[in-house]
């Protein structure tokens, strides 16, 4: 579960930073976020159902949106540091 939401950490910094060149505000930008970081998520735990053992995992999609959703955040508050100093 730690690397999956490092993973998606990245993923989420990542995607705002995709996103960062339009100057959006986190109020903005958190809807796409959400919907990117489910997006993956559930493209992720849905074949992981399918498959014998553990398979898929609601705790492991909400760690995933979670951990998106705070890459987004270091990213927001990265961004307005540097703007600050």
């Amino acid at each position: 579960l730690i690397e999956h939401l490092a993973a998606f950490t990245v993923f989420g910094y990542i995607l705002a930073e995709w996103h960062g060149r339009a100057e959006l505000s986190w109020r903005r930008d958190l809807p796409q976020l959400l919907f990117l970081g489910v997006f993956i998520a559930l493209t992720l735990e849905i074949p992981s159902g399918f498959q014998a053992g553990p398979g898929a995992s609601f705790l492991r999609l909400t760690i995933a949106t979670c951990g998106a959703l705070f890459g987004g955040v270091l990213y927001h508050l990265q961004r307005d540091h540097v703007r600050f100093g």
